[in-house]
């Protein structure tokens, strides 16, 4: 028997414990989010400051990389839970878990490189898209300072 079955626990104890270890492993993530969001609100806010002009080139070159991160990101998410997994098979697997951060740190070098040439030519790809030359040609400029 499991040690709940033994004991009965109210539903709210268990609840409450559960959220707030759930918070306590979360916090670091929470604040990041909300450290990325407060700085994309003030390079709106900045870029709102400086015409509508600037606040869409900004807008288009913010997209336009994010675009491309996504991608990025989710080629080399893998990496935790091939690592989770290992650990919970074998403990003190430390030679498979460097094996898989090392495969992942290449996976990652591998696709910034062709991502970043991409990100370089922001100027023609918004043009094709069928944006305002020289929307995407300010936009490029803040691709190019994103990268």
């Amino acid at each position: 028997m499991n040690a709940l079955a033994e004991f009965h626990v109210p539903p709210r104890v268990v609840w409450g414990a559960e959220i707030r270890a759930t918070l306590r492993l979360a916090w670091p993530l929470i604040l990041t989010n909300l450290a990325q969001v407060a700085l994309g609100a003030t390079d709106v806010v900045m870029m709102g400051w400086l015409g509508p002009d600037v606040l869409a080139a900004g807008a288009l070159a913010t997209n336009l990389n994010f675009a491309f991160v996504i991608f990025g990101l989710g080629l080399v998410t893998a990496t935790s839970p091939l690592i989770a997994s290992e650990l919970g098979r074998c403990r003190h697997s430390v030679r498979d878990v460097r094996r898989t951060v090392r495969q992942g740190l290449w996976a990652a070098a591998s696709i910034a490189v062709p991502i970043w040439l991409a990100l370089w030519q922001a100027d023609s790809i918004l043009t094709d898209l069928g944006q305002e030359p020289h929307l995407a040609e300010q936009a490029a400029r803040y691709v190019h300072t994103l990268q």
